[in-house]
């Protein structure tokens, strides 16, 4: 009995040190990185905005990594394929956190999407960088984890009507893609119209799930091909098919896009026809040679992708991560309290010539908008 006694303590002695190394081990195992969750449209018909995304998102972690990662730990990026549905957004970027560990969620795109993971992001008090959103909804103080990056709806709505406004084209007609997104936006242009003095000659809202792009082309035009412009507030898919249907009525006069727009796939699918594509932008040019911060992601961009195919959306998406490095070094602590004191404390955060401070209320670190056309398949800014 005293044998038996004597191994049974030594057997409860293993077990109990063994589970203490294991714990031990798991907890160093969970700190090897820092863990970065996204969640984007993969497949579908957003597909390759959302690829553009995830590529750009990729050059400035590698980047990052190679160089030894930050304090020691690799940045370990987790992307989830969302399809673009809002359900799926929500429940992929909680199983990130809740599962996966993810520190912190970085560039959501779109409105609706962003909206689930912004409220994820509460829920969970996990820092959320970088929305690909213009929403104001996104920037309600209530999102007190969500970080925008990027200049707002009305911000770009704005540079597009002054761009009509300095052409004297201040009845230009608008199509409107009737959902959260278009409706956003299509909200911030009725706000500010007056102040450009801009009515809309036509104003045509079309259901994004059941779109009949010949008819919109055709209301937007209302017989008169030779229309020195037309807006679309629509979200890429939409805005390829309407820009095919003005082109099949001979329509050959620009078609002003919001920013989402000016990524490759978009180049891809348009193809190099004789439209004047012209795009809001909310990040310097990619292409330029005298700015470092371009010249950083073009860099990056190569080693990853070996190719030249740059744009503002995977530009805009490297800029977000960069946001993300610069406050993951500045963090005393690499979890999600650490990363959310890094990013909302005093002082900016710098990448080259740019720079971004979260040191507001509507947590926006930049309003920086300007314009770029699309001719013959290459971008200028």
């Amino acid at each position: 009995m005293q044998y038996l006694n004597k191994l049974r303590y030594k057997t409860a002695l293993v077990i109990a040190t063994t589970m203490i190394m294991g714990s031990t081990f798991s907890a160093s195992v969970a700190q090897t990185t820092i863990k970065v969750g996204m969640v984007l449209p993969l497949t579908g018909p957003l597909a390759g905005t959302g690829n553009d995304i995830a590529a750009g998102t990729r050059a400035a972690i590698d980047t990052v990594n190679q160089t030894g990662g930050i304090k020691g730990q690799k940045i370990e990026l987790l992307i989830e394929n969302d399809r673009f549905d809002p359900k799926d957004s929500e429940v992929l970027s909680r199983a990130l956190v809740r599962s996966k560990g993810a520190n912190v969620l970085l560039s959501c795109f779109g409105t609706v999407s962003c909206l689930a993971v912004a409220k994820v992001a509460q829920e969970t008090n996990t820092p959320l960088v970088g929305t690909m959103a213009g929403a104001e909804a996104l920037r309600d103080t209530k999102y007190s984890k969500v970080y925008n990056i990027r200049a707002n709806a009305g911000e770009e709505v704005s540079t597009l009507l002054a761009y009509l406004e300095v052409l004297k084209l201040n009845k230009t007609p608008v199509a409107v893609q009737d959902d959260g997104f278009g409706n956003a936006y299509a909200t911030s242009l009725k706000s500010i119209a007056e102040k450009h003095q801009f009515v809309p000659a036509v104003n045509v809202t079309f259901d994004p799930k059941k779109p009949n792009y010949t008819d919109i082309a055709a209301q937007l035009l209302a017989g008169n091909n030779a229309l020195p412009a037309v807006l679309l507030i629509a979200n890429t898919v939409h805005s390829v098919g309407i820009i095919k249907a003005l082109n099949e009525a001979k329509y050959y006069g620009q078609i002003l896009n919001l920013a989402g727009q000016a990524n490759a796939s978009f180049v891809k699918n348009i193809g190099a026809g004789d439209q004047l594509a012209v795009f809001a932008t909310v990040t310097p040019s990619p292409f330029d040679k005298r700015s470092a911060s371009a010249e950083s992601y073009r860099d990056a961009w190569r080693a990853v992708n070996k190719n030249e195919n740059y744009s503002y959306t995977s530009f805009e998406a490297f800029l977000n991560a960069q946001v993300l490095i610069q406050a993951l070094k500045r963090s005393t602590t690499i979890n999600a309290s650490g990363i959310d004191q890094a990013l909302g404390q005093a002082g900016a955060i710098k990448f080259y010539e740019l720079t971004y401070s979260f040191a507001n209320k509507r947590r926006q670190a930049a309003s920086y908008t300007d314009l770029a056309m699309l001719s013959k398949g290459s971008f200028k800014h």
